[in-house]
């Protein structure tokens, strides 16, 4: 078995090369800058200096740091707190606690969900179930039994709405409970 190659007690066979790669091409990025802009005024080639070696410094973590070759465990990474352009109210009127989802815009395709307006939020009496919606993200996240995603898709199609990740306006997308059921999905070829 050969021996691993080290140079100063560093094992190179372990280093990552892009890393060193980058970090070289930044020094010269910046040491570039630096020469070409130190005629026209020490001030400027400092600025110069200082911001892009935090750009660079940003993207070498972004890029290169621990959690760069993290997958994520679900798809969407993020999905919105309330179908698309509804606005999430944390306590609605009337019910002391319970938080939902109201449309203070009207979009609403077939005015299942009527339009709420600054006054009803206000008030001390209960919106009427036609004026709120009360399936949020936490229910979609928490939803790995897949009658609950069913019920919510159920509901944005008898509301007239559409939910990114969840219900496109046709079918219900649901939630993949990890990155490879996501992959999975998508590794089709298109034929146009």
């Amino acid at each position: 078995m050969a021996a691993s190659l080290k140079f100063f007690g560093v094992d190179l066979a372990t280093v990552n090369w892009y890393f060193v790669i980058y970090i070289l091409l930044s020094i010269a990025a910046v040491a570039m800058g630096v020469t070409k802009l130190f005629p026209m005024g020490t001030s400027t080639a400092i600025i110069y200096a200082i911001g892009s070696t935090m750009v660079l410094i940003f993207y070498g973590y972004r890029w290169f740091g621990d959690s760069a070759n993290e997958a994520s465990s679900t798809w969407p990474p993020t999905i919105n707190t309330c179908p698309d352009y509804l606005t999430y109210v944390k306590t609605l009127p009337g019910t002391g606690s319970g938080s939902g989802c109201v449309d203070m815009l009207g979009v609403s395709k077939n005015s299942a969900l009527v339009k709420v307006v600054n006054s009803d939020l206000t008030s001390t009496t209960a919106l009427a179930s036609n004026k709120t919606f009360l399936f949020t993200s936490k229910d979609i996240i928490g939803g790995k039994n897949p009658a609950v995603v069913k019920a919510i898709c159920n509901m944005c199609r008898t509301k007239g709405l559409t939910w990114e990740g969840v219900f496109d306006g046709d079918t219900c997308a649901g939630v993949a409970t990890n990155a490879a059921a996501a992959k999975s999905s998508s590794g089709g070829s298109c034929n146009a």
